[in-house]
C-alpha cells in the first residue's frame, strides 16, 4: 500500500507540474477581448457529442468518439470504485452488476477505438497521415490499460469466482480460459494488478506532457470560442504587444493532435503545392514553445 501511494503522489505532483507548465506557457500569450458570454451549448455539442468531428470525417469521428467515451467512463468507474472503497460501500446489488457490465463494455469500446485508429492510420489513410512515436506511445498505452485491467479481473475472477451471474463477458472469458489453480491465479493476479497501476500512474505523469493534453486545451479553446473571443487588434495595439501570440493562438496551438484532416482539406495541398497547414501549426507551436523556454513540452520540430 504504502508502495502504491508513494507512486501516486510521485505521478500525481509530476502531473500538477506540467499542468502549471501548460498554464504559464498560455498565460505568456497576451489577452484577447470577449464579444459575447459563454455558449454552453456549443461547448457541450462539440466536445460531448463530437459533432465537429463527423463533419467530412465520419470515421474519424467515429474513431474518436469511441476512444473518448471508452476513456472517461473507464476512469469515472475507477473513481466511483476509490469512493466505494474508502468510503460509502455503495458497489453492491443491482448497482454494482450496472457498474461491471458498463465498464466490461467501456474496455471494448476503447480497445476498438484504437483498433480502428491504426487501421484508419496504417491502412486506409497510408502515406496521407504523418505518424510519429508519440502517436504509438498514446494509442498502445490506452490500448495496454485496457488489456491489462480486463486480465486483472479475469484473474479475480478464475481466484475466487462470484455466486452471482457475472456481467462481465471478458472478464469471465479470462478466468474460463485460464484455469490456474486459487494460488496461481491470485498469483497472477497480484502481478498484472501492479502491471497495470504502473501504467496507469504513468499515465497520470505522461498526460500533459504528451497529446493527450489536448484533452484540456481543446476544452478551455471551445469555451473561448463559446466566448467569442477576437483576436483582431488595431495596428497600435498589436505593436505594443511583448508577445508574438495570444493566449488563446497558444491554447490552440496545444489543442492540435497533428490529425493531417486540415492539410486534407486544403485546395493547395490537394493542388500538389508543398503546402501543409498541419506543418504551420506544428512549426508555430514549436517557435512558440522554444521562445517561450516551454523546451518540455510535447510537439517537437519535426
Amino acid at each position: 500500500h504504502l508502495l502504491f501511494y508513494a507512486l501516486a503522489a510521485l505521478a500525481t505532483a509530476v502531473f500538477v507540474y506540467g499542468m502549471v507548465l501548460r498554464w504559464r506557457f498560455w498565460s505568456s500569450g497576451w489577452r484577447e477581448a470577449r464579444d459575447g458570454g459563454f455558449d454552453l451549448g456549443l461547448v457541450l455539442g462539440r466536445v460531448l457529442a463530437n459533432t465537429s468531428f463527423f463533419r467530412r470525417d465520419p470515421l474519424g469521428g467515429l474513431t474518436h468518439m469511441l476512444i473518448m467515451w471508452g476513456f472517461v467512463l473507464l476512469f469515472i468507474g475507477t473513481v466511483l470504485s476509490t469512493l466505494d472503497h474508502w468510503f460509502v460501500p455503495f458497489l453492491k446489488g443491482d448497482v454494482y452488476l450496472v457498474y461491471a457490465s458498463v465498464l466490461d463494455l467501456a474496455g471494448i469500446v476503447l480497445m476498438a477505438g484504437v483498433v480502428l485508429a491504426y487501421l484508419r492510420r496504417f491502412v486506409w489513410k497510408r502515406g496521407r497521415m504523418q505518424t510519429v512515436e508519440r502517436d504509438h506511445v498514446v494509442l498502445g498505452l490506452l490500448f495496454f490499460l485496457a488489456l491489462t485491467g480486463f486480465l486483472v479481473e479475469g484473474f479475480r475472477l478464475d481466484a475466487a469466482p462470484p455466486p452471482w451471474a457475472e456481467p462481465s463477458p471478458v472478464g469471465m472469458w479470462i478466468a474460463a480460459v485460464s484455469d490456474r489453480s486459487v494460488t496461481e491465479a491470485l498469483n497472477a493476479h497480484q502481478a498484472w494488478w501492479w502491471i497495470h497501476a504502473t501504467a496507469s500512474l504513468f499515465l497520470v505523469a505522461y498526460f500533459p506532457f504528451s497529446k493527450f493534453a489536448h484533452v484540456f486545451a481543446a476544452g478551455v479553446n471551445l469555451t473561448l470560442e463559446g466566448m467569442r473571443s477576437t483576436s483582431f487588434l488595431t495596428l497600435e495595439e498589436r505593436e505594443a504587444l511583448k508577445s508574438d501570440f495570444s493566449f488563446r493562438h497558444l491554447v490552440m496551438m496545444d489543442a492540435c493532435t497533428q490529425c493531417d484532416r486540415c492539410t486534407a482539406v486544403c485546395p493547395s495541398h490537394a493542388a500538389g503545392e508543398p503546402l501543409s497547414p498541419r506543418g504551420v501549426v506544428d512549426e508555430t507551436g514549436h517557435f512558440a514553445r522554444a521562445k517561450a523556454g516551454f523546451g518540455l513540452l510535447p510537439h517537437p520540430k519535426p
